[in-house]
């Protein structure tokens, strides 16, 4: 296990360069030339839930990965009437709904979910949440090597969410 955590730093200190190699894996190529060569075909919000890449794809865009399988929440957001300010969407207390809604337009004349220009922001978006991961995780990673030397007990470690959260993290363990 401690290889593991051994591990787990090194990708850590090496973040930056760590997610450039992911960002340029062949996955992560294919993915994008995916979504942009497919979601103009997209006529309908049930159309694009019902393709697993170009909607997953989008919800990491926007970090709402973690909600890829809500597909009825996700629908109710993607209906919504964003003009209207007691909308489902607006309604939420986590602006990024609103915000992914918005990414798209499944109602109107146009016969496309997103503009040009949408899709510019969508892909975008998606590249910058490697950057955002990557700066969450040097966060942590300071935090937890800031104050890991404080810690007397275990009481003491248990008592720290976020060192503990990082622990776990780093053993491949789930935090909740």
């Amino acid at each position: 296990m401690v290889s593991t955590y051994v591990s787990y730093l090194a990708v850590a200190r090496n973040l930056n360069t760590s997610l450039s190699n992911v960002a340029s894996q062949a996955t992560v190529s294919r993915d994008s030339a995916y979504y942009k060569e497919n979601i103009d075909k997209v006529t309908t919000v049930d159309e694009f839930m019902g393709d697993y890449k170009l909607y997953s794809y989008a919800m990491k865009a926007y970090g709402l990965d973690d909600m890829t399988y809500a597909k009825a929440f996700m629908k109710k957001v993607l209906e919504s009437d964003l003009s209207d300010s007691s909308s489902f969407a607006n309604s939420l207390s986590d602006s990024r709904y609103a915000e992914f809604a918005a990414a798209f337009k499944f109602s109107g004349e146009t016969k496309t979910a997103q503009s040009d220009v949408q899709r510019d922001n969508l892909l975008d978006a998606y590249e910058t949440s490697f950057d955002t991961e990557a700066e969450n995780i040097a966060d942590e990673t300071d935090y937890f090597e800031e104050n890991i030397s404080s810690i007397t007990s275990v009481d003491d470690f248990l008592s720290s969410s976020r060192l503990k959260n990082y622990a776990l993290t780093a053993f491949g363990l789930s935090t909740e």
